[in-house]
């Protein structure tokens, strides 16, 4: 015993990492010889690991197995086929736990590998990640098969599995969730069925319902809390909608949900997007598809501004001692990346990382941050990055947050190397700081700037450019200099009004405009549009006066400008639809009242092609009002914009 005694003292924590021997031995003491062989590694294992160490106690076979194998890492189809060979014939409760224990003791090897440097910390997110890919392909599978047993296969089956967040990157951490989301190929089709006790077939389902049903049961499969514990964390809530949404959508709803109403947060969460596993085909189509929406051609600040409102909101959320989400974390860190990357990455594609270290590389190396900011930001993250695995694959547990105990925080800092806690925290502040710095050189809003009588001041011509630049910065307006230029055109455009009455009339109702502008996720597209529209209106006194009445068909007209170029489109071509926006929209139509009023507008009067195009522009201003008030789904809005189609359809039958 002394000898474990004497390795056990050299670890980070002596009397946790005797401890754990001393109970591994009791519960096992036929290993005794195999584990005086593995001292050292073990001795390291169960100071850092409480999690392993318990279920090393519990399973000394899978942690020899790890140990043996120790400087073999497994490519992900190794492990893929590794897990699904010890499947066959399973029941889904032995699958359960087949997973689960797989994956266990998998994170031995990483774990023992990480701490004794075996592999650095990026070699560990590479491993962890690879582990997390072959794991939920072969979940897909398992559960495919589950679901085709009872309902039968899909027609022209075609799905396939994107990581986001840390999978998506290949950095994944000890205890992250998994972001992931699911794509399908074809609209249509449905099962083949299961045969029935009686003959025949039942159980037959569209391939929609099939898809959402794969997703949504791989999810659970992974995510489960069984008495052996869950494999991942699985989080969904990245797709179109959210936890509202259906859990697996077609590519085309996809296509069609990030041309009309995607956000800049989510810009941000696919430059990580990744194939995981499915139909490859699918998988490049998918990457393909999203390029436009992700990277664009010209200089795009205004997802600063986005990226800034939601640091605020997590700032205000999360606490300070959080090396995650707190101030100088590892968040600050991957925004000013990203946030870099979307700026600039439609004119430089070789901004287009994934991986948050080459990514930070590829900005230097187009002279976007400068050789001193590189090596801040990338020794930082690493640092970060190690603290924040050391605080997780002690339990095992998704936090972020330095561990308030002392015996913690002195075993957390040898971990480090330091040789004192003191010594840690200080280091620790004086990095976090060093990233603050830099992160509000991109990120800080103007301070000290005090709204003067109200929104309409700054369409005073006597209002000088620079108290114009400092209130839009109060706003938290990134893009003064656009939003500038767009805000005096505005101020022209009431100058040069046809008439003196529209004149008045836009000076009644454009300040209430530009500050329903600002308000918007995107005010400098807002405003952009906002001009072009305004240049409609000065032509045009009646829509003048629709305005001076409707504070609803305001806040809707610059919704649409600031979230849907799509429908801007539309309502700049034929402002006659504004009647829509100001009438409100009806959440549901069936298809026999859609086909009724189509074939009322023919009998009115209106030819067959005058009125299909109005029909069918009218339609989707109104599904897509009724979607940004986020009052049906993505999968509602596209079987609305089916039924129009139909309805169309029937009509020139």
């Amino acid at each position: 015993m002394n000898r474990f005694k004497e390795v056990s003292g050299k670890t980070p924590d002596p009397e946790r990492a005797l401890k754990n021997i001393e109970t591994f031995l009791q519960v096992n003491p036929e290993f005794r010889d195999k584990l005086q062989a593995y001292i050292r590694p073990i001795a390291n294992l169960f100071a850092y690991s409480q999690y392993l160490a318990n279920y090393s106690v519990r399973s000394p076979h899978a942690l020899f197995k790890a140990l043996d194998n120790l400087k073999k890492i497994e490519h992900k189809r190794e492990m893929f086929n590794e897990l699904t060979g010890g499947l066959t014939g399973q029941d889904y409760e032995e699958a359960l736990r087949v997973f689960r224990e797989f994956k266990k003791e998998k994170m031995i090897g990483i774990t023992v590998r990480d701490i004794m440097g075996i592999s650095d910390i990026t070699g560990s997110m590479e491993q962890m990640s690879d582990l997390a890919d072959a794991v939920i392909h072969a979940a897909l599978n398992y559960i495919k098969e589950q679901l085709e047993r009872k309902f039968g296969a899909p027609e022209d089956y075609s799905f396939a599995v994107f990581a986001l967040g840390k999978l998506g990157a290949q950095e994944l951490n000890y205890s992250s969730d998994v972001d992931i989301i699911f794509v399908y190929g074809g609209e249509e089709g449905h099962t083949t069925g299961a045969g029935s006790p009686m003959g025949g077939l039942i159980n037959i389902i569209d391939n929609h319902e099939f898809y959402c049903r794969l997703a949504t049961e791989t999810g659970k499969f992974l995510s489960l809390n069984t008495g052996d514990g869950f494999v991942y964390r699985v989080d969904m809530r990245l797709r179109p909608d959210g936890q509202r949404g259906d859990a697996a959508l077609s590519l085309g709803s996809y296509e069609l949900y990030y041309e009309s109403f995607g956000r800049e947060w989510e810009r941000l969460a696919l430059i990580r997007a990744r194939f995981v596993c499915g139909d490859e085909s699918l998988g490049k189509d998918f990457i393909e598809m999203i390029q436009p929406f992700l990277w664009r051609k010209y200089i795009d600040f205004s997802t600063i501004d986005e990226i800034r409102s939601l640091k605020t909101r997590i700032d205000a959320t999360f606490r300070k001692d959080d090396i995650k989400r707190g101030y100088g974390g590892i968040r600050e860190i991957e925004f000013f990346i990203q946030s870099l990357q979307l700026i600039y990455g439609g004119r430089e594609p070789v901004l287009r990382q994934r991986k948050t270290l080459i990514a930070l590389y590829m900005l230097k190396q187009k002279n976007l941050i400068g050789d001193d900011d590189h090596i801040l930001l990338a020794e930082n993250y690493i640092y970060l990055r190690k603290v924040e695995h050391y605080i997780q694959m002690l339990n095992d547990v998704q936090t972020h947050v330095i561990p308030s105990g002392k015996g913690q925080r002195e075993a957390l800092a040898r971990k480090l190397g330091y040789r004192s806690m003191n010594e840690f925290v200080k280091d620790l502040e004086k990095r976090r700081l060093m990233i603050r710095d830099t992160y509000n050189l991109l990120f800080k809003p103007g301070e000290g700037v005090e709204e003067q009588g109200g929104a309409g001041f700054f369409l005073d011509a006597d209002i000088g450019d620079e108290v114009l630049r400092e209130y839009l910065l109060s706003r938290g307006v990134p893009d003064t200099a656009d939003s500038m230029k767009h805000i005096n055109k505005i101020r022209e455009g009431i100058i040069s009004a046809h008439s003196l009455k529209g004149r008045k009339i836009l000076r009644v109702i454009m300040p209430g405009l530009v500050d329903e502008a600002l308000s918007t996720p995107a005010a400098g597209t807002a405003l952009k549009n906002l001009v072009r529209f305004m240049d409609i209106l000065s032509a045009n006194e009646p829509y003048l006066r629709t305005f001076m009445d409707s504070d609803v068909l305001s806040k809707a007209l610059l919704k649409v400008f600031s979230q849907s170029d799509y429908l801007t489109r539309i309502i700049l071509g034929n402002p006659e639809y504004l009647d829509i926006l100001s009438g409100g929209a009806t959440r549901r139509k069936t298809l026999l009242l859609l086909k009724n009023e189509l074939k009322g507008m023919v009998k009115s009067g209106m030819s067959l092609n005058y009125a299909v195009r109005v029909f069918k522009r009218s339609e989707e201003i109104r599904l897509g009002l009724v979607f940004l008030n986020r009052q049906i789904d993505v999968w509602h809005f596209v079987r609305g914009l089916t039924k129009v189609a139909e309805s169309i359809v029937d009509i020139a039958a």
